[in-house]
């Protein structure tokens, strides 16, 4: 049964993180808007905004069908 908590403490620990940085994107991203950032830069944050929400959604943003 301990096996089973520390999976789920894991899983959370992990959304958690993901959800952390999933702001941290989004404020940088704001940032990198008003200071008007060149377009390739606010491109590869969005990028990363996205793979966070797909992997929030346990999506895998790397499977290609």
């Amino acid at each position: 049964m301990s096996g089973t908590q520390k999976t789920r403490g894991n899983i959370n620990e992990s959304i958690r993180e993901c959800f952390h940085l999933l702001a941290k994107s989004c404020e940088r991203y704001g940032e990198m808007e008003r200071s008007a950032a060149p377009q390739v830069v606010m491109d590869m944050e969005r990028l990363l905004i996205w793979k966070r929400i797909m992997f929030l959604f346990n999506v895998d943003p790397d499977r290609r069908n």
